[in-house]
């Protein structure tokens, strides 16, 4: 474990912060995509109703695979510098599993 004046404890919770704060950002603004998508929808008239629920999967499913890929990897790096337990074993499945198969998803989901 990294001691409590270590400077790097202070880096780890500075990237975490960063990491989840991108994800808010990344989620928020698919969230405003969402909206004004809608809101044309809503002008154009039923005839675009399903290009709109279209959109609406792929920003959700866009949303929730960021989500189960990164907030596993926050949480656990998280419990790891508040010493709750040892999660060193578990980096390598994130960094080399889990992160990468989301970068691989994203495009087929924004696409299908």
């Amino acid at each position: 474990f990294v001691t409590p004046s270590d400077p790097q404890k202070t880096f780890v919770w500075c990237i975490l912060l960063l990491n989840f704060s991108s994800f808010l950002i990344i989620a928020a603004s698919y969230m405003v995509i969402f909206s004004v998508s809608k809101q044309s929808t809503a002008k154009l008239g039923a005839r675009f109703q399903k290009r709109h629920k279209d959109t609406q999967r792929k920003i959700t499913a866009i949303i929730l695979s960021d989500c189960i890929c990164w907030m596993p990897f926050i949480l656990v790096c998280m419990l790891h510098s508040m010493e709750v337990f040892d999660a060193s074993e578990w980096y390598s499945m994130f960094s080399v599993v889990i992160l990468p198969l989301n970068s691989t998803i994203n495009p087929f989901l924004s696409v299908s």
